[in-house]
Parts: C-alpha cells; structure tokens; sequence
C-alpha cells in the first residue's frame, strides 16, 4: 500500500486522484468516515456509469492483478461500519465481478467474461467469499433485528440486491464454498433467505444459484434437508408456476441435486412435485427453445432420481405418469436435440414398470463358483479392527469413474483441503528376511562384471546393506550366475512338461490350452486362439451413429416393456442349465482339448432353425441367449467368478447361420452408464470360413450399433434400483453354414500368452539373456510366470550398471487391448533392432504379462475368483487371497528394500472403456489428496518427460488425457501403492481405449493389433530416449521461459498439468472438475436484468 500511496504526479486522471485519495483514507478509516463515504459514492458512480468506456476503464484498472485495489476494497468491508460506505464498496465489487461490468464495443462479451473471471478468481483467493458470508450473515441479522422493532429496515434493498449477487459470482468459482457455508453456520442463514424471497423476482435467482452449489455437495444437502430445503423448494416451484425462465429451470437444478438424498425424496413425494414436473413435461413436448428444453430436461432428471425410491414411482403411477412420458416419447420431434429427452424419459418409464418379467428368474450369482480357501469377511474384518481397509468395489479402472451423470463435489476434497495430516492407508512392508526369498528372481546381478556403481560404493550403511543383500543373492546360487538356455528355463514353468521341441504348433497350444484349469469345464479351443489371429492389416473406421435407428430401438424396448405379453422368447442357450448338468454327471477334465471349427463348415442341422451358441472356451462369456424374433437374440452375459457383476466383455461362438441376413444381437445386462458403442466403436468378428479361404483375421463389424438403457432392473448395486443397459448391433454374415465367433475385444487368452512365451523361448538370439520363471500358482492352481530380458554381461555394458524396469499386465481380465500393447513392446524388445540392443544394454527388464490368470481364463471382465478388483489390492494384499499381487509387489520391494534399486520405470498396463487413445496416468505430489504430500518439494519433469515424448513419437498417443493426480480411492492400486510406499517416482498406468483416435494419424479409425504393437514399440524407445537424452531435455526446459514452453503445449491435461509449466494442485483440479457454464450463466443473467 506505501508503493501506492506515492505523492501525486502532475497529469493525473480524475480516477487516479479518487483511488489514491481512497489508499489514504483507508489508513484510518474510523477516523475520516464523511470523506470514505464520498469517495466509494463516487467510485461506485463511475464503476456503474452507463458510459462502457468509464466503466470498463475503472474495471480494468480494479481488476488488475498487481494494483492491489481488489484487497483494499475487501480490507475496507471488513473494517468500515459506515452502511452508506458498506453499500458503495458491495456496489463496487459486484460491478466488478458482474459479466456486464468489463463490456466494450471491441471486446464484447468474451471480454466481460475475462474480466469477471480475472476478478472473481482474485477476490476467492483473497479471501472475499468469507467476508462476504460473514457480512450476509450480519446484515440478517440486523435486517432481522429491525423487523421487531418499529424502526425501518436497516439495509436498503439495493444493498441486499447487490451483496447476494456478489456472493452468488464468487460461489461460482470457489470450490470450498460448501464448506466455508457449514463451518461459518451460514448454511441456515442462505436457506432462510431463500425462504424469505421466494416472491422475490430479483433476490431468487442468486439465492438459487448458491443453494445448488451447496445442493452438490453430499455434506451440506444433508444439512439443507434437515432443515426443511423439501418444504422450501416446493412452494419455490408453485410460486414459479409452469412459464419457461431462467429462476424455473435453476430451481428444478437444485431440486434435481438434492434429490440425491434419499430422504429429501422422500419428502418431495408427498407433495405436489412430481405433478407439476409431469405437467411441465407435457407442455414441452410443443414448445421451442434452449431454455424450454432444458427446463424439461432438469425436470425429468429430477423425476428419475425420485422414482429410484419406491414412494416416488407409487406418486409417479398416481398421476399417470406411464402414459404422459409414453406420449411424451412418442410426439417428441425427431430432432437431435431431443434425443437426450427421449432417453432419460425411457429411463424413467423404465424403473417406474409394474409386473415386468426379471431379467434372470432364478439367482443372478454366476454359474461359475469357486470355494475360496479363506472367507472374505474374515480378511476385511481384521483390515477393519486394524482400520485400514482398502476394499473396494466401485467396478472402475484405475482413474476411470462410472456412476450418474453428475457427479457431486466429493466431499474428501473438502475434508483434505482443511485437514494437515489425512489418513493414509496403514502400509504393509515385509520382513527383509522374508523378501529375500525372491533373490532367484535377480540372479543375473549376482557374479557380474564389477561396475561403477560398485566402485562408488561409500563406507555407509547403505553399503553394508547392498553387500548383505549381494552374498545373499550370491549363497542362492552357491556359485558365479550361469546363463541357462532360453528354452532350458521353459522347464521352471511345469505347464510347458512334456512339450517336445519341433512339434506342430496347434499340437502345442492343445497341449498347454488343456492343462489350464477353469472353473467351469472347457470343451473346445476357440478357433482365433488356435491360429493367433490377429486384426487385418488396414485400419479400419469408426463407425457413425445413426440416431434415428437408436430412437427406434429404444422405443421398441419401451414398447417390449410395456408390452411383455407381445413378441415371442425362447432360449436356445443357457449355462445354468449346463453347469448343472455337468455337476450331476462326471466329466474328465483331463482330456486333451482340440478345435473342429474346419470340419463344420458348410453343414446345417436340419432340426435346428436358429442360432447355435458356445462360449465353454477360454476367456468365452455368454450365459444366455433367448431368441426374441425371427433373427433377433438378446442375450445375457456372464457376471464375473463368485459375483453377480462386472458384465462388459464377452466373447462367444455363432454358427448354423444364413447368408446376407440382418441378424441382430441385443447385451442386455450391460452395467456402465455409457459406452464406446455410442462413439463409433464396432464389435469384432471373426469367420473361420473367411479364416481358412482367405486368411482373413478379426474384423470390426456391425450396424444399427446402439448403446441404450432397458427396462431390465439392476437391484446388485446396494438396494438402488437401476437400468441395465443394452448393447445392441445388428450383423449380416458373409456365409451361410459358417463357425463364427464375435468379441468385445480382440481377445488375448492365457494360454496365448503362454503359447509366445514358448515362441519366444525357441526363436530368441544367443546374445539375449531371456529367463522364463515361476512367480506362483493363482488361486485355481495356474501358474504365473515372470520372464526376464536384458543382454548378457559385458564389460561394456555391466549388469550391475543396468536399471531396472518393471512391466505388469492384465490385472482387469477384460482388458485384453493391453496385453496386445505389451505382446508389442516384447517383440520389438526381442528383436535384432539397433535400439532394442541399447535398450537391454541399458536396462533389466522384469515383465509379470498376466497378474489376474484367473479372470483371463474364465472370461471375466474385472475381478477374479474372489469378486474383488485386484488392483484395489496393492497396499495389503493377502498371501492366500491375492497370492499375484502379494508376490508380484513382494518382487519389486525385494529390488527396493533389499537391492537398494529403486526401479527407473514402472508401468501397469490397462485398457479404457470411456475414452479414446493411449494415455498415462502418473503420480505428482502436488496433485495428491493428501496435504502433507503437497508440502512435499519434486521435479515434475522425473514423470512428465515420459508423456511428452511420446505425445511427439506414438501417433495413438494423446497427452491431453493424461492425468497425473493422487486420489484417496486409488491409494491401494499399483500405481500409486508403489510410488507411495516404494518411492517409485516413474510409477505410471498405461491406459489404451478399447475403440480407437480421436486425434492424430489414427483419428476416426480403430486401435487394431497393429496400432497396439506399435505402441508397445513406441513405449520402448520413449524409455531409450528418455533414459539417452533425458538430460538434453530438461536442458533446453531449464533454459526456456516457463510460459513459452506452456504456450507451446496442449493448453490443458486432463487433471494433472499445463504443458510442462507445472502441476495443478489437488485443489485447483477441485474446483476445475466443477466448472460453471459462463456461457448459460452470462445469458441468463443478462435476462434477468432485462426482466427487472
């Protein structure tokens, strides 16, 4: 302030003498109250000319960032008790931040949203949010002070008209608003303004829009619905009655947000709610208009919420509401921008049936059962005793969220931005005795040539330590490390016993197919496995979506619905019925497998007029078929082992089809809310006549490709009712009588993984160390193998030098695109390539390709034999529960703790069903959830180099999705598990789309086998660059500005950075995750001030 209270310059303008008169007086201002009045009055009238030029002069000059004029303002509201000034300085601040106050002829409105945005976020920062609560907090109670005694009103209306809009713009952008609301008491204050304004045509849209903010918020609707918001917000719908405005439509928002509490829709049930919100929906179908049809689109959002609960869908019949939506449905124009109300009208239809048909009449627990060693409640009952659980069941990849559309704030980013010392999972480390049981693993580092980083080596006790850790590894091995022929380690692995050298390929994959154990007996190899197929080699297009086909097919699944006595349903396939056959009579599941695909083709069983369906193959899932029409199937998928959840992949059999047939296939117990099927992603098919003619591999094919919800309850989720949701397409096959199968994804069985590890063994060069070991069996007796890959030792190249990378894989049974990703990566890392050579010179690569065997063997989608996510598992893993991820994360803390070698690079890779492209998730210590790791200094650069040059190298690469925050949720993954307990600083996740580009060479086309071999290549010489010229990089980022090298970069990375100029913290991201539309938000404010 001395800076700017500087003595006049000779030329000053007339608002440079009132703001450096005001700098003075703000000194003392108790003592020159009459001057402080005149001056702010006369500010203020400037601020609020109707002159844009004057106005947007004394805005700009407020405004900007290093004037100091926005603190002095809040400095002087805290202090000053002068009304008349109070008033002038809320007056001010509101201008300010109003998205008309920085307006100008040349600038327009995207110059008054900067501006409003470059004041709003200053005054949040400095703290304006609080001092407006508490100033609101006054003035009612003054205002209600007045009220009982004789005395006028305190307060003018126009203060209290521009002190509530104010607060209303700072809301918007302060992501702790809920919380400073519930810690300052000011929750019941807002809401009994709102109560107090209902009739009031200029307070009630602000008031509004600050009550969906808190609404949002689980904490604070909780309290709002104590507090009567049931009450409120019903006579606040009555009061607005049925015409279209901008208060109507934010009122059934908030209205929408807090029918997320069961007991608020409770309460609304027994109004007249769910009767005006069908009697709004009714007058829309006519009506025009963006706002209309949001208005109608919050309404039956809101209905859907409340008819989740048994009261709201008894209301909801009452008053017709079937017939009203049906009718809604079938007279909505055939416009796209009514696609989404016909939708969630359906959705609502859908919940509110009575008498429908269950999707499985008998239990919906898997067929496939297995008798676990240990009961679950016991291991979580200890974890709980010890307080440090960490299941979890959300049914999520590694950062990928499901669930309602809108998501509420979550409350831990409230909760962790006030507490200094959150609670981190308790971390389980082992006895070092006990880790060094995994010392065969890294018997390659015992006997080699001395390095320099032995030569280094100090008199410390780091070093006592390293030489403990090396004669232990040493006596293992009682002798100098001999080299074992590749195929001679084949031996450790008992799967490969008996195999001879030089026998037919098919013969050996026979071989190992049948000594894999599943729970439930297979009967055949699938044909593709057999022969390894692959995609064909041209990309193939996405596939456009035809939006009236989908509206056709959801109403003819509404229609189905309502209709169940229409339309015939006969099951042609079911495993139930199998399983139990095959429980009641022997079976040997000691038989050699084989395929006999070749022999059927071209013959037909005359007594069968339908589909033939199979899935009793490795990794094949389909439980039931019923045929619902001449040539359409709906069919049911398998939940995964001991659940009754998880149904996304699938992967079955179809043969005694007719040629240049629309044949359609109906998923309809699918669980995720949305799907790559409504963004062009196919379906894959394979034809064995094709196969065998024209060495045709796996194809996308498919039209009429939609992803709708049914009317199909889910009630597994806990006791909420829910949709499941259809996975339609329809396909016309290219012969008749011919083997078919049709996949999710281009499968990747285990024992194809197991079939190139015996490829690999037999085709590798004498100058590469490749080592096939046994990690441990899986529950079911599986082996899980760990290979090793890096050149011998030389004295050019000691393998004591050597860092050490680890790979992992298929941890989600489902995700089989990253088994392809890294099938890619091994092959260009066996191969003869100069840059492969440097890459095993410079690095000891530890791969794990399989971490859930069990899940990949009996089709699942997302757990194993225990129904638990494995990769929720990390930080406690059970021995007998979890023995993959006990001994895989046992491997790598023995290399940590034991060796003393943190390893370089960690990547766990993944397939994503949301998004498209390749993209990392990382670890960042500004971006956790935690505060005491964001005290925690770092070089963002360790973890951004990786991402960056593959966002210049891998065409299917996208850094913009890249996300490098820490959430609590994800504490017991591998990714961050590792990084947190181990130090692992390159800890990533690799996630690949399961459906293709939308940027880049690839954009509008499919990831096939092809895109993701090359991105296992590109992997490996990102890696090779990285660890070359990795120096040279953060050289010339060293050497350039900041801002420069971010102008450069994408402008945004999906929760983690901006270019390379640094990390968002957890709580910027807070408050990015929520972002208000300034551009509704503007448009309806205009309209309220052209209203009054």
């Amino acid at each position: 302030m001395d800076a700017m209270a500087g003595s006049r310059i000779f030329g000053m303008s007339d608002e440079d003498c009132v703001l450096d008169r005001l700098i003075t007086l703000s000194e003392k201002p108790s003592e020159n109250v009459p001057s402080l009045r005149a001056t702010v009055a006369r500010l203020h009238s400037r601020v609020a000319s109707h002159d844009i030029h004057v106005r947007a002069k004394l805005v700009e000059k407020f405004c900007r960032p290093s004037s100091g004029y926005l603190a002095l303002l809040l400095s002087l509201l805290e202090n000053v008790k002068d009304h008349p000034s109070l008033c002038s300085l809320v007056g001010i601040l509101h201008e300010c931040c109003a998205p008309k106050a920085a307006g100008s002829e040349k600038g327009g409105k995207k110059s008054s949203t900067n501006s409003r945005v470059v004041a709003t976020e200053q005054l949040v920062q400095l703290g304006g949010t609080h001092a407006i609560l508490k100033l609101v907090m006054h003035v009612v109670k003054d205002t209600n002070s007045g009220q009982q005694q004789p005395s006028p009103p305190v307060w003018p209306h126009q203060f209290t008209h521009d002190l509530l809009w104010l607060l209303a713009h700072l809301a918007q952008r302060d992501g702790k608003f809920a919380l400073k609301c519930r810690t300052m008491g000011a929750l019941k204050v807002l809401h009994l303004l709102l109560k107090n304004h209902v009739s009031s045509s200029k307070l009630l849209y602000p008031l509004l829009m600050m009550m969906k903010i808190l609404a949002r918020n689980g904490n604070t609707s909780k309290l709002l619905v104590k507090d009567g918001a049931a009450q409120t917000m019903e006579i606040t719908l009555t009061s607005l009655g049925l015409t279209p405005h901008p208060r109507l439509r934010l009122c059934i928002d908030v209205m929408n947000s807090l029918a997320k509490n069961p007991v608020f829709c409770g309460k609304l049930s027994r109004t007249q709610v769910i009767h005006i919100l069908l009697r709004l929906i009714e007058r829309c179908d006519h009506q025009e208009g963006k706002l209309q049809l949001r208005i109608c689109s919050a309404a039956l959002s809101t209905l859907y919420r409340m008819c989740a609960y048994k009261a709201g869908r008894v209301v909801f019949r009452s008053h017709n509401g079937l017939q009203i939506l049906h009718s809604f449905c079938t007279s909505c124009p055939d416009e796209k921008n009514r696609d989404a109300l016909v939708g969630r009208a359906s959705d609502v239809i859908s919940i509110c049936l009575e008498n429908r048909a269950p999707l499985l009449a008998e239990n919906t627990l898997s067929p496939a059962k297995f008798a676990l060693p240990v009961p679950l409640t016991n291991i979580y009952a200890q974890e709980d005793r010890s307080g440090s659980s960490s299941r979890d069941t959300t049914p999520n990849s590694d950062d990928e969220k499901i669930g309602d559309e809108e998501c509420l704030i979550p409350d831990e980013v409230e909760s962790t931005c006030m507490e200094e010392s959150a609670t981190l999972p308790q971390i389980m480390l082992r006895d070092i005795d006990d880790l060094k049981a995994y010392s065969h693993f890294f018997e390659e580092l015992s006997g080699s040539q001395r390095s320099s980083r032995d030569s280094s080596l100090s008199d410390s006790e780091d070093e006592e330590d390293t030489s403990s850790a090396s004669k232990s590894t040493k006596s293992s091995s009682q002798s100098e490390y001999r080299a074992l022929n590749p195929i001679e380690t084949l031996k450790n692995l008992k799967i490969f016993s008996k195999i001879r050298s030089g026998i037919d390929p098919y013969k050996v994959y026979f071989s190992i197919a049948s000594k894999v154990i599943p729970v439930i007996p297979f009967v055949k190899v699938a044909y593709p496995d057999m022969i390894g197929a692959e995609a064909v080699n041209a990309p193939e297009p996405l596939y456009t979506k035809d939006r009236k086909v989908c509206r056709t097919k959801l109403m003819q699944c509404v229609d189905r619905g309502l209709h169940p006595e229409q339309g015939m349903s006969r099951v042609v396939y079911d495993m139930d019925s199998i399983v139990n056959n095959v429980r009641r009579n022997s079976f040997s599941s000691e038989r050699m497998l084989g395929n006999w695909d070749e022999s059927r083709l071209g013959k037909e069983n005359p007594d069968v007029v339908h589909l033939v369906f199979e899935s009793r193959f490795e990794s094949g899932n389909l439980r039931r078929a019923t045929q619902v029409g001449p040539l359409e199937y709906d069919l049911i998928l398998m939940p995964d082992v001991n659940s009754n959840k998880h149904h996304q992949w699938f992967y079955f059999e179809v043969s005694n089809m007719k040629a240049d047939l629309p044949y359609t296939f109906n998923i309809i117990n699918c669980e995720k809310q949305n799907s790559q099927f409504n963004y062009g992603m196919k379906p894959l098919l394979f034809s064995v006549f094709n196969a065998v003619n024209e060495q045709i591999g796996w194809v996308r094919t498919g039209t009429d490709i939609c992803y709708y919800r049914n009317t199909y309850l889910n009630q597994t989720g806990g006791g909420k009712v829910r949709p499941y949701l259809t996975t339609s397409f329809t396909i016309t096959f290219p012969h008749a009588r011919d083997v078919c199968y049709l996949a999710y994804h281009y499968p990747y069985p285990y024992s194809r993984m197991m079939m190139q590890v015996w490829n690999w063994a037999h085709t590798i060069q004498p100058s590469i160390l490749f080592k096939v070991q046994q990690l441990c069996y899986s529950l079911n007796d599986n082996e899980v193998p760990v290979l090793t890959v890096t050149n011998h030792d030389s004295a050019s190249s000691p393998m004591q030098d050597r860092e050490i990378v680890i790979l992992s894989c298929r941890v989600h049974p489902g995700e089989s695109n990253s088994s392809w990703v890294l099938e890619g990566l091994l092959q260009y890392l066996l191969s003869s390539h100069e840059n492969a050579e440097r890459l095993r010179d410079h690095f000891i690569f530890k791969v794990i390709p399989m971490l859930n065997p069990e899940g990949v063997i009996n089709g699942c989608h997302r757990c194993g034999l225990s129904d638990e996510d494995l990769n929720r598992r990390w930080s406690r893993p059970d021995q007998t529960l979890h023995p993959v991820i006990y001994n895989a994360k046992g491997l790598i803390e023995y290399c940590c703790r034991v060796l003393h070698r943190i390893p370089y690079f960690y990547c766990d890779l993944h397939g994503h069903s949301r998004r498209k492209n390749v993209f990392f998730y990382g670890c960042s210590q500004a971006g956790s959830w935690n505060a005491a790791d964001r005290t925690v200094p770092e070089d963002p650069t360790e973890f951004l180099l990786l991402p960056h040059i593959l966002q210049q190298t891998a065409p299917a690469f996208s850094l913009n999705h890249c996300n490098f925050r820490v959430e609590r949720g994800r504490e017991s993954t591998a990714r961050v598990a590792l990084w947190r307990q181990l130090g692992i600083t390159r800890s990533y996740t690799l996630e690949s789309s399961y459906c293709g580009c939308d940027q880049g060479p690839y954009q509008g086309y499919h990831l096939g086998t092809y895109q993701l071999h090359e991105m296992g290549r590109n992997l490996c010489e990102a890696l090779r660059t990285l660890y070359e010229d990795g120096w040279k990089l953060k050289l010339v980022l060293a050497c350039s500005s900041p801002q420069t090298f971010a102008n450069e970069q994408p402008n945004r990375v999906v929760g983690g950075i901006a270019g390379l100029g640094g990390v968002r913290t957890y709580e910027e991201e807070a408050v990015l995750t929520n972002p208000s539309d300034d551009s509704d938000y503007e448009e309806e404010y205009h309209a309220m001030n052209e209203c009054h």
